[in-house]
């Protein structure tokens, strides 16, 4: 039985840490095609709320860049909780609970590889560049924050409510900043990512104090 529940356990861990990643590849299928190149094209001058950008390739090139990070955010939280659900119960950190973290790194690096050749052709080609220059350290000092959260003794379901919450955040405020008439990146940019950071410090931070690691 409890071999079972285990079996169980790892493979809903694995099915979570990979679906936010499977969910982003829906619309990168449709962008890899001829069609959904030029609907994107189309977005251009129009009064939507995917017009990002102030020609038809930085359209796409925001798109992009909005689809990668929303799937790294996202498949961090989904990480997260993967690894809080292999821990939940258990004294000790089972064996291979690190699986789910490098599966995120290995979807994390295929979904920037495949959003980086489709900018590169039909895009601005910024899409890895921004990765470099911002979305990628603001993901690693996130991880890293994270850490701490994993390290407290709170319950799943806090875990669970405070990712919520900053995944919640972190939509909202990638929705400010892609944004950009200028042919560059939005100047809230530095802000607002600066403020992500700060809210995965925050949680962990609080949570390590409120409910700190059992020492034996």
């Amino acid at each position: 039985m409890t071999s079972g529940i285990g079996v169980r356990r790892w493979v809903l861990a694995i099915v979570l840490t990979l679906t936010p990643f499977t969910l982003t590849s829906l619309p990168l299928v449709w962008l890899s095609s001829q069609q959904g190149i030029e609907w994107t094209y189309s977005l251009f001058g129009k009064d939507h709320p995917l017009n990002f950008g102030g020609n038809p390739a930085e359209v796409l090139s925001h798109l992009l860049n909005w689809i990668l990070m929303t799937g790294c955010t996202a498949g961090l939280c989904s990480t997260l909780i993967a690894t809080s659900l292999l821990k939940a119960d258990a004294d000790r950190s089972p064996p291979f609970a690190f699986l789910p973290a490098v599966l995120y790194g290995i979807a994390a690096l295929g979904l920037l590889g495949w959003t980086g050749c489709l900018d590169s052709r039909h895009g601005e080609g910024a899409v890895v560049i921004s990765f470099m220059l911002f979305f990628g350290p603001c993901t690693f000092l996130s991880a890293i924050a994270a850490l701490r959260l994993l390290a407290s003794r709170a319950s799943l379901r806090v875990r669970i409510l405070c990712v919520t919450a900053v995944l919640v955040m972190s939509g909202a405020f990638q929705w400010v900043y892609e944004h950009s008439g200028t042919g560059g990146p939005n100047i809230l940019v530095f802000p607002l990512l600066f403020c992500q950071v700060g809210a995965w410090w925050f949680v962990g931070r609080r949570l390590s104090r409120k409910c700190p690691q059992w020492v034996e």
